[in-house]
């Protein structure tokens, strides 16, 4: 039988003190206890580690070559278990997530904030990659989850609905667009200078085969690669974007505003993407709980 915890805890014990009393007063237990604890530990290594006397114990060669290895591991598990607790009540930590670029650009910001207030001691490290990446740097071990809104579903990955939202066309506050009116529809989009992403990405796929469901012809005046992009475009008033509404950052993006679509309304939904079979770490939980926060103050 290999040794235990609390043997070798007896032992180290014993060894400083050369008393079995005044070890079991340092361990709570009682001193017939200690004596059990030792004489085990020394059948499962299979030598004596006490010349015992009628006045002391006298720890033995073998028992001065245990002494550093027994007290490391003690050090050892000791650190493992503050490690752990530290980790369990998140207060110190690693954690690697991945997100959309805009994502990461008009949510982000105000997430990773509180949760670096809430928890100073958790080092983050945020991915921003194309929708087409979102699971592939789940699948590699890059991030331990994804947020976003992928182009696939993937059986290997869990799909969890964080947030349940609707395409929209966004606009600037101050140039509000006469062709909308207080329900804009696609058929009223459509006549207007429109900034969308090239066609290939998932959102872009999803606008045109609303417009051809339609039977309406969709010519943008500007195609970009990043949805910030588009946004940053919109913003200096070049026309409007149609995306999900939650892309809008009130700090980045002050001058927008997003106005959902209707006839029909077309959802876009923000989903949280990990590994099947593998469980989300305390960090991991805490970030999205700060997530779910951030995102019902919207």
């Amino acid at each position: 039988m290999d040794p235990s915890l609390r043997q070798l805890q007896a032992f180290v014990n014993v060894y400083h003190s050369g008393s079995l009393t005044r070890a079991a007063d340092k361990l709570c237990i009682t001193q017939s206890a200690v004596s059990v604890l030792i004489q085990q530990l020394e059948r499962s290594l299979g030598v004596r580690l006490f010349d015992r006397t009628s006045k002391a114990l006298r720890p033995t060669p073998a028992a001065q070559d245990a002494l550093a290895t027994a007290e490391r591991i003690i050090r050892d598990v000791a650190h493992l278990t503050s490690s752990a607790k530290g980790l369990a009540e998140r207060s110190r930590g690693r954690l690697s997530f991945a997100a959309t670029s805009a994502v990461a650009a008009g949510l982000m910001p105000a997430v990773i904030d509180t949760f670096r207030r809430r928890y100073p001691n958790i080092s983050l490290t945020m991915l921003d990659v194309g929708s087409d990446n979102l699971t592939t740097a789940v699948e590699q071990g890059e991030a331990e989850f994804s947020i976003g809104t992928p182009d696939t579903l993937n059986d290997s990955i869990v799909h969890t609905t964080i947030l349940r939202d609707q395409l929209s066309v966004i606009y600037r506050s101050d140039m509000p667009p006469p062709a909308l009116r207080r329900h804009p529809t696609w058929e009223d989009v459509v006549k207007l200078d429109c900034i969308t992403v090239r066609r290939g990405i998932g959102i872009r796929t999803l606008i045109d085969r609303t417009f051809d469901e339609l039977g309406l012809p969709f010519k943008p005046l500007f195609e970009v690669s990043y949805l910030t992009t588009a946004l940053a475009l919109t913003a200096r008033g070049l026309g409007v974007a149609i995306l999900p509404a939650y892309l809008i950052s009130s700090l980045q993006f002050p001058n927008l505003v997003a106005r959902q679509l209707y006839k029909p309304v077309v959802g876009r939904d923000l989903c949280l993407m990990h590994l099947k079979h593998k469980t989300l770490s305390p960090a991991a939980l805490a970030l999205v709980e700060v997530l779910r926060g951030t995102l019902e103050k919207r």
